[in-house]
């Protein structure tokens, strides 16, 4: 269900130009050891001359800039000569003018874009343009949405949160506030609205949420005040509940209302919007008060968050969680419902993160085992809506378990002719060595008709069992004992798996 090229990459909807550019800046962001061409070449499938050109190039644009080659060479290796800032600032002018992302602006307000007059503007041809069409809607295809082209005027049809929600993450993973992109909105007036809010929680939420925030409020403002609205049918029945009974997001009403003249469904709409947020669960201490209106007026939203956490639990018994960690659990698991009633099948995150390829590569075994759990507990969903709640929910697993308790568990034993008190400081090296990763038991004992995985031992004359694989270490734990540790492991648990 999962597939690592199903990650919501705005790239991707560029040219292959584009592509092969942006891949070659981040791989060189990305690996602090510096890249040599034989990587870069993997990485892009492209020849050696062609990655040599376009490094070039980026340099040209990153002296434009910057004013300074971001991309420098030695030895061999190729490295990323800059900050974050400067990485964001070269990907933002990567993007900013090609032919998808002015489309996108175009229609974030407008109900519809004439083909001629947009190719005149854009300096681009029809047959690129209805090309670029195509790979829109292959893209967006899974999400139901589409752009139609209708007498020569280019539609998007589908439904209107989803449309929103990726608007949102357009802007978001293009600009990440490094500029506002919302030309038409002033942003002294957003910021008189989201004040109101933010100054109470001033400590909790820090500069770069709010801007998330904003970017998602300033879509939904733009698309309702050039006609596309949302339809009250399609909020949950909860909605009216979580929005008037609440006085943290009253004075946000009010001040939408007052500035920008919205409708009370758009108003329930973008202030349901700070639901799928777990930080203003935490903050509004409201938990209790939400999850009644749920289960009032929505049992399978409430019981698919309560069977999900009780579910959790019972397969993880040893686990407790402290009172802190268990709200967190329990705020992320409700904004990741909410935002699933709000949003279907939309099952990445507005910001640009790679959850299923680091879920796949890292812990594989974790998405399908949540998988398996949330298919017990909501029937009759579509595959896509199934798609969705796994993700959020296991996100929400994320937060407060480690996502390698659902991997085969590595027995290992340990031997050693070690004082008692070397002796375990040796255990916590280890135990901090993997437990970011594997799931093991490591005991200094022979468990009885229990064969080890794998044998650890700095002892050099006891003889152990001679069809387990074992390692000897040193009392400190080197650096070649680590690396020959997580080596071993790493294959003892893809053995497992299959």
């Amino acid at each position: 269900m999962f597939q690592s090229d199903e990650e919501f990459h705005i790239h991707n909807l560029c040219s292959k130009d584009i592509q092969h550019r942006f891949k070659i800046l981040s791989s060189i962001y990305q690996h602090i050891s510096g890249n040599n061409i034989d990587e870069l070449t993997e990485v892009t499938k492209l020849s050696r001359k062609t990655i040599y050109k376009y490094i070039q190039i980026i340099n040209s644009n990153s002296q434009l800039l910057l004013e300074k080659d971001i991309i420098s060479s030695d030895n061999n290796l190729y490295w990323f000569n800059g900050n974050k800032v400067d990485f964001v600032t070269l990907r933002l002018d990567l993007f900013k003018n090609t032919t998808p992302i002015k489309l996108i602006e175009a229609l974030l307000q407008n109900s519809s874009v004439n083909v001629y007059q947009f190719c005149l503007e854009n300096f681009v041809s029809e047959s690129t343009l209805k090309k670029n069409l195509r790979v829109f809607n292959s893209f967006m295809a899974s999400l139901n949405i589409k752009l139609k082209v209708q007498k020569n005027e280019i539609y998007l049809i589908g439904d209107e949160a989803k449309i929103r929600y990726c608007f949102a993450s357009f802007f978001w993973r293009i600009f990440t506030g490094v500029r506002w992109p919302f030309k038409t909105l002033n942003k002294d007036k957003l910021d008189k609205v989201t004040s109101v809010l933010f100054t109470n929680v001033a400590n909790e939420i820090t500069e770069s949420k709010k801007e998330v925030l904003q970017y998602l409020i300033a879509v939904n403002i733009l698309r309702a005040s050039s006609g596309h609205n949302i339809n009250l049918d399609s909020l949950p029945e909860y909605s009216h509940s979580l929005t008037n009974n609440n006085q943290f997001f009253y004075q946000i009403s009010q001040k939408l209302m007052e500035i920008f003249s919205l409708s009370t469904t758009e108003i329930q709409f973008i202030v349901l919007n700070f639901y799928i947020f777990p930080e203003f669960h935490i903050i509004s201490e409201k938990m209790p008060s939400t999850l009644k209106s749920l289960n009032y007026y929505s049992p399978n939203s409430y019981n698919s968050i309560i069977n999900f956490k009780n579910s959790i639990q019972n397969q993880l018994p040893s686990v407790r969680l402290e009172f802190n960690d268990e709200n967190l659990f329990l705020a992320t698991l409700i904004s990741g419902r909410i935002a699933f009633d709000l949003f279907k099948e939309i099952y990445f995150h507005i910001y640009d993160l790679d959850f299923i390829k680091f879920f796949n590569g890292e812990f594989p075994a974790l998405l399908p085992t949540i998988q398996e759990i949330v298919t017990q507990n909501n029937k009759n969903i579509s595959r896509g809506q199934l798609k969705s709640l796994v993700f959020r929910y296991a996100q929400a697993y994320l937060i407060c378990f480690p996502p390698q308790n659902f991997e085969p568990k590595i027995n290992i034993l340990l031997i050693t002719d070690l004082p008692i008190y070397i002796e375990n400081l040796l255990i916590k090296n280890i135990t901090l060595l993997l437990s970011s990763k594997y799931n093991f038991d490591l005991k200094t004992f022979k468990q009885k008709n229990k064969i080890p995985d794998l044998i650890l031992t700095t002892d050099v004359i006891t003889k152990e069992n001679v069809d387990s694989p074992t390692l000897y270490i040193s009392h400190h734990l080197s650096q070649l004992d680590s690396h020959a540790i997580t080596i071993m492991c790493g294959n003892i648990a893809k053995a497992k798996k299959h």
